[in-house]
């Protein structure tokens, strides 16, 4: 296995090394699918903490007022970027079905100059649908939620004067006046008031389960976070005093504190003698799993465990329990490091003696990609499946006095009707239920039936890599030159569908002689400034990496003037970084360097 220097993750590890757990948010990028861990989250014995949605929708609102046709009204709106105080504006919305899938995702076609506009949530991103009203010459949006309750829109980045969120009925409503013909005008006071609405109402859709945002793993190496999850989706918190100082917030960032808190609780009543790994062993045996949701409907079987880790954290189960295992989960690797005999120790932690019964309950199978577009690894949500593995446990049944500790081994066989070229996550929990107490606690497994070496990195949406030569001063035999003291230079750009522990970027000279350099097995005229990187991070839809090469070489050499090429190399799955054959290499055609 190869270690992560990063800085971020060298700090975790030496803090946990050290004997004080970690709890790291795992990320809110569930939008993209498996296989996108977060550093430092995905590190050895890290607490990585997953989402789940708070099964109620409090509200900050601050209080405004509307006419419609001159008739007066309130309503309340959550604020997200900017200020509405002292405005009063008409409203408009594009559509006047309040169940429209994608408000706000493409141009309006009026002039929204002196406008509110409403627009529905779902479809895309806020930046996006607020982009729109930009364009469309207005300033102000209020968005209306798919959900219960409100929450703070995300705008990162937009340069939107003021946007806000209103509850589904209330957009509903203004969407039911203005479909008529009404005139709605939005006033709000100079001097803002908040009201706070807790608990809310109920979170039929989501509520107790995972965030949608929440991040999927496994990690590159199929290490399995996260270990578990809290609420953190649509929580009441504290928040600017300049707007409210109270806010409704989601993200990972919001559960990880929860976890801290309870592991706070644990280590009081544990005492000090409890070990990062003991901890982490005892949240993720005592959470509840928990279905899959997709944001909208439940479905009938356990979410994946590269989603939920060992499932939403019981405070109370995992202080007074009285079983415990000596792993936080098993990771049983892919096909070629397959862990044939996977083993953990189950502890008698209660006063008498103890019999166990041990079954296996299967969670979904996840793929990394969709059979329809193998291109780049499927979004949110996943494919899922429930062609579910065969384990065989042994003993399936144990008899422990107080304070033994006996070993169990457990044999996971994937089914063999999985699509392995899709990248297929298999998954499940072995339960240990106490015969006398009924209690029951559970370890998690997960696999992945494929070779990762085998997996293609380079995305294959277009003709990566492209070799870029508008900049070049010339062109003639098809060869493009190209001169850095002109700012003139050579570009190459590509995207990835996978992670990589190294990427290369090295030049090819044409004269053989000059390619003196040893680097990974090729023989090159050295690496292109900058590089190689080490872990990197799979691409996403819309994002290209992109290199121009000045001339300056890894080691400080300028190049002479010649042809090169440049090998865009990048490292396999588990491969030894210093042998070519575990590369996956690309060639550019040639292309002259004028270094005068």
């Amino acid at each position: 296995m190869l270690t992560d220097y990063r800085p971020w993750s060298a700090v975790a590890a030496a803090i946990i090394a050290a004997g004080t757990p970690c709890m790291l948010a795992n990320g809110n990028d569930g939008a993209e699918g498996l296989y996108y861990a977060s550093t430092a989250s995905a590190g050895t014995e890290v607490t990585s903490v997953g989402s789940v949605d708070n099964s109620h929708s409090p509200e900050t609102l601050f209080q405004a007022n509307y006419t419609a046709n001159g008739l007066p009204n309130s309503f309340g709106y959550a604020l997200a970027t900017g200020s509405f105080a002292g405005l009063s504006l008409p409203l408009w919305t594009d559509s006047t079905d309040p169940n429209v899938a994608n408000d706000g995702c493409n141009d309006f076609t009026a002039d929204l100059t002196g406008k509110i506009v409403l627009i529905r949530r779902s479809g895309c991103t806020f930046v996006t649908k607020a982009q729109s009203a930009i364009d469309a010459g207005a300033s102000y949006v209020l968005f209306y939620n798919n959900f219960p309750g409100t929450i703070i829109a995300s705008l990162d980045g937009s340069t939107i004067a003021a946007a806000g969120m209103v509850d589904p009925s209330t957009g509903a409503n203004f969407v039911s006046l203005l479909a008529v013909g009404d005139e709605v005008v939005l006033t709000f006071p100079t001097d803002v008031e908040l009201l706070i609405v807790s608990p809310g109402d109920v979170n039929t859709p989501t509520g107790g389960k995972m965030s949608t945002f929440s991040t999927w793993n496994p990690s590159n190496e199929n290490s399995i976070k996260p270990v578990v999850c809290a609420p953190g989706g649509n929580i009441l918190s504290t928040y600017l005093a300049s707007q409210g100082s109270y806010a409704v917030l989601s993200g990972t960032s919001m559960a990880t504190p929860f976890i801290a808190g309870v592991v706070a609780l644990y280590k009081q009543a544990k005492g000090k003698g409890t070990t990062p790994l003991i901890i982490n062993a005892a949240l993720s045996s005592t959470a509840k799993p928990v279905k899959f949701n997709d944001g909208t409907n439940t479905s009938p079987f356990l979410t994946s465990i590269a989603q939920q880790g060992g499932g939403l954290v019981d405070a109370y189960h995992m202080i007074y329990a009285g079983i415990a295992v000596t792993e936080t989960n098993i990771a049983l690797n892919d096909t070629r490091h397959h862990v044939s005999n996977a083993a953990f120790d189950v502890q008698n932690l209660g006063t008498a003696t103890q019999t166990y019964t041990l079954t296996h309950q299967p969670a979904a199978n996840a793929y990394a990609f969709d059979l329809t577009n193998t291109d780049l690894v499927a979004a949110f949500p996943p494919p899922l499946d429930t062609k579910y593995s065969s384990v065989t446990i042994f003993p399936p049944i144990l008899s422990l006095e107080h304070g033994q500790k006996k070993r169990v081994t457990i044999v996971v066989l994937p089914n063999p009707s999985l699509n392995t070229s899709l990248v297929p996550v298999y998954s499940g929990y072995i339960n240990i239920t106490s015969s006398l107490t009924t209690e029951s606690i559970s370890i998690p497994y997960l696999g992945v039936a494929t070779v990762m070496n085998n997996i293609t990195i380079l995305a294959s949406d277009a003709s990566w890599p492209d070799f870029n030569d508008s900049l070049a001063v010339s062109t003639n035999d098809s060869t493009s030159t190209f001169k850095p003291s002109s700012q003139s230079f050579p570009v190459l750009y590509w995207n990835t569908r996978w992670a990589m522990a190294e990427v290369r970027l090295d030049v090819l000279s044409t004269n053989p002689f000059l390619n003196k350099i040893r680097a990974a097995g090729l023989s090159t005229y050295g690496s292109v400034s900058g590089y190689p990187l080490r872990w990197q991070p799979r691409g996403v839809a819309g994002q290209v990496t992109g290199a121009e090469w000045n001339g300056t070489l890894a080691d400080g050499r300028k190049a002479v003037s010649g042809n090169y090429k440049f090998v865009l190399r990048f490292a396999k799955g588990f491969g030894d970084l210093n042998r070519g054959r575990e590369f996956e290499s690309y060639e550019s055609e040639a292309f002259a360097m004028d270094m005068s």
